[in-house]
């Protein structure tokens, strides 16, 4: 049953790299959390001065919320553990659905995305490549894709599935604020420094599952981090480089590949 407080979800940063992988297979072809310090006050104290010290749990998650889905970019990264494997996102995300930066699962590679409007560019490393040849029953030819197409981005009508996970991910800011706003119990703790920021503590629980933010006390009460205990996607969601100009740069030329010819590339192989 899917919780209505704040936890990650346990598809943070697998979807786009199942995507690829479906898209491949259509085509015929442990990681710890966020080591920043977190200092928090053992102190009652709720941030003195900030717009939140007088507020409910619930409340300041709201705000959390609002202030997240509102900023014009925002740098999202961190882990998350589901099904026995760990996903990675280190992804700067804009308001109007651009993103760029890195989704990786363990045992299965990493993708760079670079994502503008309407046009996807997708970048799988050489680990990738070779967990896709697996997946498609020809591991032995795994090291020569991943020769052939080092350092190539993926582009073109043919990903259109890859684009439409791609995109999903780019929203991951309003998804995880979504799952903030659904906050129905929190407990207010403490306050400390997460990554230099001041912060309020919120945290709820969910059967065997223990979910915490840290909320901004200073300026807008942007989240700065998720950390999750225990349930079926445990793991640590950092935020970061609010409202910070992002321009996403089409890669070179000479190292982007259309999905045409990647079919060519691979029936070559």
């Amino acid at each position: 049953m899917r919780s209505k407080r704040f936890l990650l979800p346990a598809a943070l940063g697998v979807s786009v790299l199942l995507g690829a992988t479906a898209c491949g297979a259509g085509d015929g072809a442990s990681a710890a959390g966020a080591q920043a310090s977190t200092s928090p006050s053992p102190g009652p104290s709720r941030g003195a001065g900030s717009g939140l010290a007088s507020l409910s749990g619930q409340e300041i998650l709201r705000q959390a919320a609002s202030a997240l889905e509102s900023a014009e970019s925002v740098r999202v990264s961190g882990t998350v553990v589901s099904g026995g494997r760990t996903s990675s996102v280190n992804l700067q995300t804009t308001l109007g659905g651009d993103c760029q930066g890195t989704v990786g699962i363990s045992g299965a590679g990493e993708l760079e995305i670079r994502h503008s409007g309407d046009r996807t560019w997708v970048k799988p490393d050489a680990a990738f490549w070779k967990y896709l040849a697996g997946q498609q029953g020809h591991p032995e030819t795994g090291d020569q894709v991943a020769r052939r197409l080092a350092n190539r981005y993926l582009t073109g009508v043919g990903i259109a599935a890859v684009t439409k996970q791609v995109t999903a991910a780019c929203d991951i800011a309003n998804q995880l604020g979504s799952e903030l706003d659904q906050g129905s119990s929190a407990t207010v703790g403490g306050t400390g420094t997460v990554n230099g920021v001041d912060a309020l503590t919120v945290t709820s629980v969910d059967g065997d599952a223990t979910g915490t933010i840290s909320v901004a006390t200073s300026a807008k009460p942007y989240p700065v981090r998720i950390v999750q205990v225990g349930g079926d996607s445990p793991g640590t969601v950092d935020f970061s480089d609010y409202d910070k100009p992002l321009t996403v740069q089409a890669p070179p030329a000479d190292q982007v590949i259309d999905v045409s010819q990647f079919q060519q590339e691979l029936q070559s192989v």
